[in-house]
């Protein structure tokens, strides 16, 4: 019975995340697209890593992919500074009380449950009970982007906008203007978001076919 509550995880986390991709890319970029050519692709690309190289080829390619990530969330970031707005950030407990925080808070919270994965990787180190800190910082690490992230389009579209938004991340790059004439960085954004999404369906395409066997 507790297995299949992993494999229930497994199955419905890929599609889904599949999906969120899809949808994203036709809203920005490829709007008369359908969205079985913008998922095939990714799914190949994902099922070749992870037949070819398994799990030791996933890590190296996020050892690759990870900064290039980061730096990327931090140029974004770096640059949306010119459009913050302090004010919008206050009063936000007084405009919608404790009830609404919380309620706003369970959809990003769910993905913490997504570190199980980690149980699953841990049996491939060498000494999988040294790997715990690093799962734990990983986690807190990025609890931490996302709040910085989440902090930055509210400050910059504000709370009533952003609330309403499907992607407020990505509407937050379109209002980038550097030196009057760098604009358009909602591509970084895009960037992002696809290799994020390609090291996350590699590792649960793995994990996936490895709980199945």
């Amino acid at each position: 019975m507790v297995i299949v509550v992993y494999l229930v995880q497994w199955y419905t986390i890929i599609p889904i995340v599949l999906r969120q991709f899809s949808d994203l890319l036709r809203v920005l970029l490829l709007n008369t697209t359908p969205g079985i050519f913008i998922i095939l692709p990714m799914v190949l690309i994902v099922i070749y890593v992870t037949y070819s190289g398994g799990i030791d080829g996933i890590g190296r390619v996020s050892e690759i992919l990870g900064p290039v990530i980061f730096l990327m969330v931090l140029l974004v970031l770096t640059t949306s500074v010119t459009n913050i707005q302090w004010n919008r950030l206050l009063p936000f407990y007084a405009d919608s009380g404790m009830g609404a925080i919380i309620k706003g808070s369970l959809p990003p919270a769910s993905y913490l449950g997504h570190a199980v994965e980690f149980v699953m990787i841990s049996s491939f180190l060498f000494t999988p009970r040294k790997g715990s800190p690093y799962v734990i910082w990983g986690v807190a690490i990025a609890s931490f982007g996302v709040l910085l992230s989440m902090i930055m389009v509210i400050l910059t579209v504000g709370v009533n906008l952003t609330s309403k938004m499907w992607y407020p991340f990505f509407e937050m790059t379109k209002k980038i203007a550097v030196f009057g004439f760098i604009e358009n960085l909602d591509a970084i954004a895009v960037v992002i978001w696809i290799a994020s999404v390609f090291i996350k369906l590699s590792i649960y395409m793995f994990v996936t076919s490895y709980g199945t066997a």
